[in-house]
């Protein structure tokens, strides 16, 4: 048998297997429940966009044993299907979560497959937590190492993998840690997720982003990364060195230039799962700062729409290569969409933007009229940064010039710039009114409070179905 022999991989792999309830402090805890409830609420809002059913559709008919809960429908799958169902439907509004400084959507990479198979085995509310920060954990850790913003140049986004690269390692410790595997599994299951990666970001012809294919990646990182931990733990193996070695993923993806020092950096000591952002906007996590300029901008001077002339973004390159899309026709088209998003915001001013908006504004020649009158200017000396720095100047016509510069951190960002209480709660509600009855949600909102004292997590994901 093929030994893990890679100092990385080792420590990486015992600290997932070692792992206990009572190691992790009770912030991180509480954050662990705001991420399930975010998770669930993006997969309920997921049935309403497109990507995740079509994924359920043809998981659906593979069939198999009806043991895992698909979030918002009566169906149960497989554990890695529905585990995959309910990752593609979180990330199909582009509404879950992010952490920044991985670039990586650690959230649907986590929760379903620990959500799914802490169901079929009985598992407790502890186990599910301990899963879900011993995969973001590890997980964020190696993403990181392929996301050095100081060296543009050799960020694996920059080379055009899309972050999803990152997400099967998260997926294999959540399904392996919840399987009760050794460090030696562990180590193996990571390898055999590092084989098990890729996805690229040019995911269409018009441009980059504008395929549905995008959600699909999140389903297809899930779904590799718990057979990858099944498949260690029926004795499968791979290199001694797979994240570390001179051929191994960290190398491979940055073309040389990973940090591997950054693999272990903090393990134990400080918890990447609290700095776990929660998205109030459909859009890239990147660009949430601008947009929310732009709501503080027409809310603090009380700017009606109809006065504007003109508005100028000033941000980085990154921006007009992948965000700054003027043709917006779908829903895939809007959320990636700088222009859209900063157009809906000023015509629905809010401190959230949720996929119902971006819905009923396709097609709106108000907001459409209003994107005509948006310009770019690329500030070159600004190098990449994760959370798009820029300023928002707008015209009106009265000869007034409005404008603010971004907020150096977003809100729903944790701990720097939390939501304030209630509203991940009524965020939650909203998502899923159109799949769940309003007294399922309130159940599920109750249970994930107390998820630390859950005995079966069948008592939330009861749940999570329609009532019929």
């Amino acid at each position: 048998m093929v030994e893990i022999k890679g100092r990385y991989t080792k420590e990486l792999a015992r600290y997932a297997a070692d792992l206990e309830y009572d190691d992790i402090p009770a912030g991180i805890v509480e954050h662990v429940k705001r991420i399930t409830l975010n998770q669930i609420g993006a997969a309920l809002s997921g049935w309403t966009v497109g990507p995740g059913s079509e994924v359920f559709s043809v998981l659906e008919e593979q069939k198999g044993a009806e043991d895992a809960t698909v979030i918002g429908n009566a169906v149960r799958l497989p554990a890695p299907n529905a585990a995959a169902v309910n990752a593609t439907l979180a990330w199909a509004p582009m509404n879950d979560d992010t952490h920044v400084g991985a670039l990586l959507h650690s959230g649907h990479n986590s929760v379903p497959p620990a959500l799914a198979e802490a169901e079929i085995r009985g598992a407790g509310g502890r186990d599910y937590i301990t899963a879900v920060v011993a995969s973001n954990e590890v997980g964020i850790r190696i993403a990181r190492a392929v996301s050095p913003a100081h060296d543009d140049n050799y960020n694996s986004s920059h080379l055009g993998f899309w972050s999803e690269l990152r997400g099967p390692f998260c997926s294999s410790v959540a399904s392996a840690k919840v399987l009760g595997m050794n460090a030696e599994q562990v180590g193996h299951a990571l390898g055999i997720a590092a084989t098990s990666t890729s996805g690229l970001q040019a995911l269409g012809e018009s441009s980059p982003y504008s395929g549905t294919v995008y959600a699909w990646e999140a389903g297809k990182s899930v779904l590799n990364g718990m057979l990858a931990a099944r498949l260690a733990a029926k004795g499968m193996t791979d290199g001694p060195e797979p994240l570390e070695g001179a051929l191994g993923w960290v190398r491979t993806y940055t073309q040389g230039h990973g940090r591997l020092e950054w693999l272990t950096e903090g393990l134990g000591t400080v918890y990447e799962t609290g700095r776990i952002q929660l998205k109030t906007r459909c859009n890239s996590s990147m660009v949430h700062s601008l947009i929310d300029a732009t709501y503080e901008l027409v809310t603090e001077r009380a700017i009606p729409p109809d006065a504007i002339t003109k508005v100028v973004v000033q941000g980085q390159q990154w921006l007009r290569d992948y965000l700054w899309r003027l043709d917006v026709r779908t829903f895939q088209d809007a959320i990636f969409s700088l222009p859209f998003s900063i157009a809906l915001v000023i015509l629905e001013p809010g401190e959230m933007t949720y996929p119902d908006q971006v819905l009923g504004r396709l097609g709106d020649p108000a907001l459409a009229s209003l994107m005509s009158k948006f310009e770019l200017e690329v500030d070159p000396s600004i190098k990449f940064s994760a959370q798009m720095p820029g300023k928002i100047s707008i015209h009106a016509k009265d000869g007034q010039v409005y404008e603010k510069e971004s907020a150096p951190k977003v809100r729903g960002l944790y701990p720097d710039r939390p939501l304030e209480p209630g509203q991940l709660e009524d965020k939650f509600r909203r998502l899923g009114r159109e799949v769940l009855e309003a007294n399922h949600l309130e159940h599920a909102i109750e249970r994930i409070a107390k998820l630390e004292t859950l005995d079966n997590m069948a008592e939330l994901t009861g749940f999570l179905r329609p009532a019929h």
